[in-house]
């Protein structure tokens, strides 16, 4: 299944990888070099890891703010992880659902590529982070350019502290983001007096960050079958973990 992201492309994106839930439909305005969005609609709702009984809702609500409907979507585009099992779960599930049933395409998204864009404009080094609990987080690092994030090695898990001493030198200060970064704030802080942390609700997960990386992702060629857009969990569930083990 393949599909051509144009300025008349419309997205229908879905982000369920936190405690948030986030459906938008946006609209690709630029060039297929280089795309850019505009919201048509866009919903960010606190859903209290109640995604599965609110999702389609949210959907049907979009769809009927921005006039769309579902036959004048050209990609769908939804977030794959890393985040909470659950959502992840349901997210993707829905939406490879719905791109089976409508003959859509659709993107897989990596959460971490889609909630670094809530930084922009800013300069040099860029590092989103979730909370993943258990004294951990999910990050990755990324360099802002001219042409939008360049990612910088792959997502990873461990506690803050062992990301920190990751982190590629470059001299730059680093702008944190996430709600993983709001929960560590602290001992960032400590470790990187320069650092600057996007606060609330500037580090919110959006649709429309993952509607741009979509387009992005579609523009350079990316996958649209359904059946490649799966989850990716970095760590087995904490249920799964042995006793005494390790994740």
């Amino acid at each position: 299944m393949s599909t051509s992201i144009s300025p008349a492309s419309t997205i229908l994106a879905v982000d369920t990888s936190t405690g948030w839930c986030a459906v938008g439909v946006c609209r690709v305005e630029a060039a297929p070099s280089s795309p850019s969005i505009r919201i048509c609609s866009e919903v960010v709702v606190d859903g209290g890891r109640l995604h599965a009984e609110r999702l389609f809702s949210l959907i049907d609500h979009v769809l009927c703010d921005s006039g769309v409907a579902l036959e004048a979507l050209s990609l769908l585009a939804v977030t794959t992880g890393p985040g909470s099992f659950t959502g992840l779960r349901i997210g993707v599930s829905a939406m490879q659902g719905l791109a089976l049933a409508r003959g859509l395409p659709l993107v897989g998204v990596p959460t971490l590529d889609a909630l670094v864009h809530a930084a922009a404009p800013a300069d040099g080094l860029v590092v989103p982070l979730l909370d993943a609990r258990m004294g951990e987080v999910f990050g990755a690092f990324y360099r802002m350019t001219a042409a939008g994030p360049e990612k910088l090695g792959e997502d990873r898990v461990g506690p803050v502290g062992r990301l920190l001493e990751q982190m590629p030198s470059g001299g730059e200060a680093a702008v944190f983001i996430g709600d993983g970064a709001d929960r560590y704030a602290a001992e960032i802080r400590s470790a990187l007096p320069n650092a600057r942390i996007v606060p609330p609700p500037g580090n919110t997960p959006r649709a429309s960050f993952v509607a741009l990386e979509a387009a992005r992702r579609r523009a350079a060629g990316a996958p649209t079958d359904p059946a490649q857009a799966v989850p990716v969990y970095l760590r087995k569930a904490q249920a799964e973990i042995p006793r005494g083990g390790k994740p």
